[in-house]
């Protein structure tokens, strides 16, 4: 369990982000999501209503805001949610700001696309491929909450010191949904570990 927190913790403050652990090796990344939609005004006006407040989900076909046009020849732009369950999860824009046309509102987002986005270093690059199993930890203080994953991309970044590799690893969230604590710990901006075998 000591590892597991030194690895956790190392990565955030910059001085290693992948280390070796007996048969495995571990990547430190982020719950990011794969696909999100931004809305944004059509017109120039003001946001006259917000439906929903960032991190509230939103019914097929709610309303989520209303822009009203400077211009009374416009109508009001009714802005629902598409026809299938979203999260708002930002509103840019308070209610009764000006907005300018093209302006983003909000941004919408799904639960299924939440993926993990992972960075591998040095040697531990060759122990990562496209369809590989993985092993997602979501609290290092809680060894036994994790979900499996699979590696879906993998891509080079250049400009580093070391080899560095990032890894997008899609992820079974159904399997997260009936756990609140799992919830709660797979979201947006989250930093987790991921195991990956040797």
């Amino acid at each position: 369990m000591r590892k597991l927190y030194f690895i956790f913790f190392t990565c955030l403050f910059g001085v290693q982000c992948a280390v070796a652990k007996d048969d495995f090796a571990s990547l430190v990344g982020r719950v990011e999501y794969k696909k999100q939609d931004v809305i944004v005004s059509r017109v120039d006006g003001y946001l006259r209503e917000v439906g929903l407040n960032a991190g509230e989900r939103a019914n097929p076909g709610e309303i989520l805001a209303t822009v009203e046009s400077f211009d009374p020849s416009f109508n009001p732009q009714i802005i629902s949610s598409p026809m299938y369950a979203t999260v708002v999860s930002e509103v840019f824009v308070k209610q009764g700001e000006p907005v300018k046309r093209h302006q983003p509102i909000m941004r919408l987002t799904r639960n299924e696309d939440l993926s993990v986005v992972a960075r591998a270093y040095g040697d531990n690059r060759q122990y990562i491929s496209i369809g590989k199993q993985v092993t997602v930890h979501l609290d290092p203080g809680l060894p036994d909450l994790t979900l499996e994953g699979i590696i879906e991309s993998i891509s080079s970044i250049k400009g580093k010191a070391l080899p560095v590799s990032e890894v997008t690893i899609g992820v079974n969230v159904d399997s997260c949904r009936a756990a609140k604590i799992c919830r709660d710990k797979f979201r947006e901006n989250k930093v987790i570990v991921v195991s990956v075998s040797k």
